[in-house]
C-alpha cells in the first residue's frame, strides 16, 4: 500500500491565502517527521498560482512521499457548520500519527462525521480514551468559559489546526486546557474552527 499523501486545505480570498505560511510550516514539519521530500518554495509557487483570481475559493494541496505535488481549487460556498454532536465512543486514532499529521488517510474521520450527520449534526466532536475532548473530524473545538476561550492541548490527541494556532497566537483570551463533554455542555458558548471555514459558533445536538 502506498503511503498517504500529506494534506492542506486552505481558504483563498482575492487571490491570497492569508494563512499560507502556517500551512506550509505544518506541511514542512510533517514532511520532516514522516520522511517525505518537500520543496516548500516550489509548493508555495504552485499554491499561489492556483489561488490567483477573485472571489472566495477552497484550495486543496497534497504532497506525496517522493515530493510530488497536486493542487486544485473550487468556488467556496458559504456553508459553515452550525451544529455539533459529541460522539461518546472514544476515537481509536487519537494521539497517533494519524491525528498528529494531516493526511489523505481520513476514513476513520469520515466514519465519525457520518455518524454525526445521521444525528442531524454538521460535525462530530471526538473524545480520547480518557474521555477528554480532542477535536472535530474537520475542525478544532473551543469552549467559552467565564470570558476565556479554551481548546484542548495537543497531547489530548487531536490535530494542530492552522486556524487553531492562529487564534492562540492572536487572541489574548484564548488558551489550552483539558475539556470534557461536560465542560462543552456547561460552556457559555461552543465554537469550531478550521482554515477553510474560519470561526464557527455551534449548538450541541444531543
Amino acid at each position: 500500500m502506498s503511503a498517504p499523501r500529506l494534506l492542506e486545505t486552505m481558504r483563498a480570498e482575492g487571490g491570497r491565502i492569508a494563512l499560507l505560511d502556517r500551512h506550509l510550516a505544518r506541511l514542512g514539519a510533517s514532511a520532516v517527521t514522516l520522511g517525505y521530500r518537500a520543496d516548500l518554495d516550489a509548493v508555495r509557487e504552485r499554491v499561489e498560482a492556483e489561488a490567483a483570481g477573485g472571489g472566495v475559493r477552497g484550495v486543496r494541496l497534497t504532497l506525496g512521499e517522493e515530493g510530488d505535488v497536486r493542487v486544485e481549487s473550487w468556488p467556496l460556498a458559504d456553508a459553515p457548520f452550525r451544529t455539533a454532536w459529541i460522539d461518546p465512543e472514544p476515537f481509536g486514532d487519537a494521539g497517533t500519527w494519524r491525528t498528529a499529521h494531516k493526511t489523505t488517510e481520513r476514513a476513520a474521520y469520515r466514519a465519525r462525521h457520518d455518524r454525526a450527520v445521521a444525528r442531524a449534526a454538521d460535525e462530530a466532536v471526538l473524545i480520547n480514551g480518557r474521555g477528554e475532548v480532542t477535536e472535530g473530524t474537520r475542525t478544532n473545538v473551543w469552549a467559552e468559559i467565564d470570558g476565556r476561550l479554551w481548546t484542548p492541548p495537543l497531547d489530548a490527541g487531536g490535530l494542530g489546526g492552522v486556524m487553531r494556532a492562529h487564534v492562540l497566537d492572536t487572541r489574548a483570551e484564548a488558551g489550552e486546557r483539558r475539556l470534557t463533554p461536560g465542560d462543552l455542555r456547561a460552556a457559555d458558548a461552543v465554537f469550531l474552527s478550521n482554515a477553510l471555514r474560519g470561526w464557527m459558533p455551534v449548538a450541541l445536538v444531543e
